[in-house]
């Protein structure tokens, strides 16, 4: 499974995440890999059009993915430049989302390698407001990364999907 969705969020809700990130406690803040990460993943995060949106993804994923998904963790993160992410799968999530919040940066793209016999490469540039959801850690899902952000502060929403069973275990 491989979806995007130009315009998925607009300037102004782009913007409200990028300064909700920038307004949070330090208790929330941690840096894992030179990147600002706020974990969001929590009963509620005390804003109704968050939570309305988390569901929304959640049901739109759940949709694309053809199986009930239950998300896993929310991460609003900064990526500064020089940062990025090697390939990679997260285990046992089976699909995840991200979504631009700004695109005044350069480098940061997203690149998922599909399991056709090509191995194929597909590059997401970032833009605001898009919308990227993948196939993840399961057999089926896609090794993916970030290229070296160069310049300015990548901002982005990330969510991790896992199948309801996952949540129960002990």
């Amino acid at each position: 499974m491989f979806y995007t969705k130009d315009n998925f969020l607009s300037k102004d809700e782009c913007n409200y995440l990028i300064n909700y990130f920038k307004n949070s406690s330090e208790k929330f803040l941690y840096e894992i890999n030179n990147t600002v990460v706020v974990r969001l993943c929590r009963p509620t995060t005390e804003d109704q059009w968050m939570d309305n949106l988390f569901q929304y993804i959640r049901t739109k994923c759940s949709a694309i993915s053809d199986e009930e998904v239950i998300c896993d963790n929310i991460e609003l993160v900064q990526w500064k430049p020089g940062t990025f992410m090697r390939p990679h799968k997260d285990k046992e999530d089976i699909c995840s989302a991200i979504i631009y919040l700004n695109d005044d940066f350069s480098g940061g793209e997203t690149v998922v390698r599909l399991n056709d016999s090509k191995g194929q490469l597909i590059t997401v540039e970032p833009k605001q407001g898009k919308m990227l959801a993948f196939s993840n850690g399961t057999d089926n899902g896609y090794y993916h990364w970030v290229n070296t952000v160069k310049e300015s502060c990548r901002y982005s929403l990330g969510f991790w999907f896992v199948p309801p069973s996952w949540m129960s275990r002990s």
